[in-house]
């Protein structure tokens, strides 16, 4: 042996005995835990609904989410890794208590990162994410970002519960106090669900409607037992309020200067306003239903907007609609009852494009053509307003319950990966062909699309209907160029604005 090799082993022994005696460490990818909520989640190879199954998960088992791209989550399950749909899987929040004096909270994980606030000992605090030995977290003042792990205990006495668990500003608001024995509120969602267990995963036992009065009977966490009639159940708590919602006439003050359709949108429905453009960014503010801001940039089906103290700020483009100067203007609408059903839903996804599911389009064109028409007047009836499976009778019951004076079904449509166009199908001729008219009219002349016309359908929604129903097929997502455009929010704003005047033109010429 030549006394190179002789000085390299003795180098190579002396690395050893170092890396015994300073161990170090690497950083674990920032993870958030999560569980399943739905029957059967596929679990994919890659972030789209074409790529192969690696596995499959039942409902509420447990994974972490490693990354996010647009509507796909990265998780790990056991010792497997693969994407599944981000809508199924809920976020855990895992909570901890600060064991020092005074904690910095930074910007970043590192001790070196800016300093934005601070916790004091005992503070019950929200663990979002962890990263190496640093918890990404949210105080109760709504403060985001870093602290050492080491000084954060995953367990505490119930004195300390009891000391730290006091209540947000926000959560005074609602009825979090458990003293809300036969007190009164106002449901304030387009449609809530009611279900036989304080848990998303309790069955969905009714439904109540926008400012329904419920009766309260115990609270357990974010969730209370209500009864309304002989209905009996729990709701969430945060779509519960002391106070009325106001109509959107009422709610919104005019502007002093004109609103421009391209510049302003409006929530459809309370959405939480984020520092970034997905849903993995820290919740700034709650968006009220209704609200109007002013829109200054987009990314992806992401919208930048302008809040009250100048700042900027980011909405889901889903949740909102564009602000038109001409949504009154023809009449027509007010007091008219119109059921709006976005088709498929729950364990029904519909068609399947390359990146987005026929259930998940509809209900985002649902969204937003009820609020057109609520701010026209109408009163408007959504056969769901979540990811909710119904038959197709029951879809219709929803319309004769209701004695609609409309009832429109929202598809997107699969052919060849060449098919286009719009259709818009009736089944009586002389009772809804002219609703069917002009309504295909209405999105031909917003959006552009192909005209594939009016024509007869044999579908169960519109055939076994007593009320005037058509089905829409706002355009082919089997075409990926088409799917791409559908999906957009600037063609989901023009599809709306169409199918308004559409319906809008039927009332006035009837």
């Amino acid at each position: 042996m030549g006394l190179k090799s002789i000085k390299l082993i003795i180098a190579l022994m002396m690395i050893f005995t170092l890396l015994q005696s300073h161990p170090f460490s690497v950083d674990a990818v920032s993870t958030q835990s999560a569980t399943v909520q739905a029957d059967i989640l596929n679990v994919r190879s890659a972030p789209n609904v074409k790529a192969s199954i690696v596995g499959k998960l039942k409902r509420n088992a447990k994974v972490e989410i490693l990354s996010q791209q647009n509507n796909w989550s990265q998780i790990s399950f056991g010792k497997n890794k693969g994407w599944a749909s981000s809508q199924y899987l809920k976020k855990q929040n895992l909570y901890g208590y600060i064991t020092a004096t005074s904690l910095n909270i930074r910007s970043d994980a590192s001790d070196k990162s800016k300093k934005i606030g601070s916790v004091s000992k005992g503070t019950k605090v929200a663990i979002l994410k962890t990263k190496g030995s640093w918890y990404y977290i949210q105080t109760d003042k709504k403060v985001n970002g870093w602290i050492s792990a080491k000084f954060v205990s995953l367990s505490a006495s119930k004195q300390e519960e009891n000391k730290t668990a006091t209540p947000s500003k926000e959560s005074q608001n609602t009825n979090t106090s458990k003293n809300v024995n036969g007190k009164e509120f106002y449901v304030k969602a387009t449609s809530l669900n009611v279900r036989s267990e304080p848990s998303m995963s309790g069955k969905i036992i009714g439904k109540l409607l926008s400012n329904d009065i419920v009766k309260a009977l115990e609270v357990k966490g974010s969730w209370t037992k209500i009864q309304k009639g002989s209905l009996q159940g729990w709701a969430a708590s945060q779509y519960l309020s002391s106070e009325k919602m106001g109509t959107e006439e009422e709610s919104e003050k005019p502007s002093p200067e004109p609103i421009q359709t391209e510049e302003s949108i409006k929530l459809v429905k309370d959405a939480n306003i984020r520092t970034g453009p997905d849903t993995t960014y820290p919740v700034v503010i709650m968006g009220k239903a209704g609200t109007v801001y002013k829109k200054v940039g987009s990314n992806n089906n992401w919208f930048e907007i302008l809040l009250e103290n100048g700042t900027k700020a980011w909405v889901a483009g889903w949740l909102t609609a564009p602000v038109t100067n001409s949504t009154p203007s023809l009449g027509g609408l007010k007091g008219k009852t119109i059921v709006l059903d976005a088709g498929h839903g729950g364990r029904d996804p519909g068609a399947l494009g390359k990146f987005n599911m026929e259930k998940d389009l509809t209900l985002m064109t649902t969204l937003k053509v009820a609020s057109l028409l609520k701010n026209a007047g109408a009163k408007v009836i959504l056969t769901r307003s979540d990811d909710t499976y119904l038959s197709l009778q029951a879809r219709v019951n929803v319309s004769h319950s209701n004695n609609a004076d409309a009832f429109i079904s929202f598809h997107y449509n699969a052919g060849t990966n060449k098919s286009s166009g719009i259709i818009t199908f009736y089944y009586k001729e002389s009772k809804e062909k002219a609703l069917a008219d002009y309504i295909q009219k209405g999105i031909i002349s917003n959006t552009g699309m192909k005209d594939l016309g009016t024509r007869f359908g044999n579908f169960h929604v519109i055939r076994e209907n007593k009320k005037p129903a058509v089905l829409i097929e706002l355009g082919f997502i089997s075409n990926p160029d088409e799917e791409k455009r559908v999906a957009e929010q600037d063609y989901q704003n023009k599809a709306a604005k169409g199918i308004f005047e559409g319906i809008q033109q039927f009332f006035v010429k009837k």
